[in-house]
Formats: structure tokens, C-alpha cells, sequence
């Protein structure tokens, strides 16, 4: 009886399909996509998904996300609306203020968390004596969680752009990251 217990929580939470693809679109602008169908209801992926400060590279963190040392969340206009603030730790450390935007419907839920532009960026830096200091030039994930009866779909689309040498040299290891990057986005939506 425990064995069949634990096998229905496990698959419960288990992808019941996933595929990841990455591009460089142009020079310096990269684009991820993943897909998934999960046996959970919608708003448990919602949770998941916006655990921001349990989301790290560290065995601390509940949730893996490679190359993330740290996410702090503060106010925004709403529950639905607030800011991140990110600090990369990889071959080049940086970290950035995000804007989270959460919309909902019945059946559909968007998370859209987009690099605020450098002005606000700034004023954020100031207000919470944190440093601003992007490694891209933009950076936007965008999340489509639809319900159908037992199971959610789970879309995830990342883009992002950068005009540094540095990054720009490397375009094989930059869809590397970011396509494990979603693996592990998805994969946390198991847990």
C-alpha cells in the first residue's frame, strides 16, 4: 500500500512530456522554449514558478536554477506585480532588477518576468542599496500555464539579447546555459 502511495505522488508530479529547444536568432540575440505537461493544478505550478528566493545553483535552494546565487523579491503595485533582483555567479558575475507580471484567467495563467530598462534599473539599485549590474542587455521569460481538466501545460519562452564581446564570441556555450537553464525550470516543476 505504501509503495502504490508513493508511485502516485511521484508520477503526480512528473512531466508527463517535456522538450526544450534553443536558437541564436541573430548575432547576440538568443531565444529558449520549453514545454511540458504536468499532473498538477495550475495555480501549485504558479507557486513553484514565483518561489523566487527558493530558486538558486546551491543545495540550499529548494529549486535548482544554474548559474543563480540569489533572487530577493520587493513591492511592487501588486501580488502580481512586483520586482526581482537576481545576482549571476558564472564564468562573469553581474545582477539585475526583473519586473514580474502575473495574468489570469480561468484557464490560462501568464508570468511574464522582463529586465527592467537601465533608468529604473538605477533607481532600484538606489532605493535598495543593491548593485545593478546586467551581464545581458535584455532578458525576458515568459510563462504560459494552461489548465485542462487533470493536467496543466506549462510553456516557458526565454529571450534575451546582449551586445557584449564577450557573450556575443560565444553563442554555442550561451544556448548551452540557457537550454539548461529551462531543463532545470522544468524539471523543478516536478518537485
Amino acid at each position: 500500500m505504501k509503495l502504490i502511495c508513493c508511485l502516485a505522488l511521484f508520477v503526480a508530479f512528473t512531466a508527463l512530456a517535456a522538450e526544450v529547444e534553443t536558437t541564436e536568432v541573430t548575432h547576440g540575440h538568443y531565444q529558449g522554449k520549453g514545454h511540458g505537461v504536468f499532473a498538477v493544478p495550475m495555480e501549485k505550478l504558479v507557486s513553484v514558478i514565483t518561489d523566487y528566493t527558493n530558486a538558486c545553483q546551491t543545495s540550499s535552494c529548494h529549486y535548482n536554477v544554474p548559474n543563480v546565487e540569489e533572487t530577493r523579491i520587493f513591492p511592487g503595485e501588486s501580488n502580481d506585480q512586483f520586482y526581482t533582483w537576481t545576482k549571476i555567479k558564472s564564468v562573469k558575475s553581474g545582477s539585475y532588477f526583473s519586473q514580474v507580471r502575473i495574468e489570469r484567467s480561468s484557464q490560462e495563467v501568464t508570468i511574464t518576468n522582463s529586465m527592467v530598462p537601465e533608468k529604473l534599473g538605477k533607481e532600484l539599485s538606489t532605493k535598495y542599496n543593491l548593485p545593478n549590474q546586467p551581464l545581458m542587455d535584455t532578458t525576458v521569460s515568459t510563462w504560459i500555464l494552461s489548465s485542462s481538466g487533470e493536467t496543466t501545460e506549462a510553456v516557458i519562452k526565454i529571450e534575451t539579447t546582449s551586445s557584449s564581446f564577450i557573450i556575443t564570441r560565444f553563442p554555442a556555450q550561451v544556448l548551452k546555459n540557457l537550454k539548461e537553464t529551462i531543463e532545470a525550470l522544468l524539471a523543478n516543476l516536478t518537485k
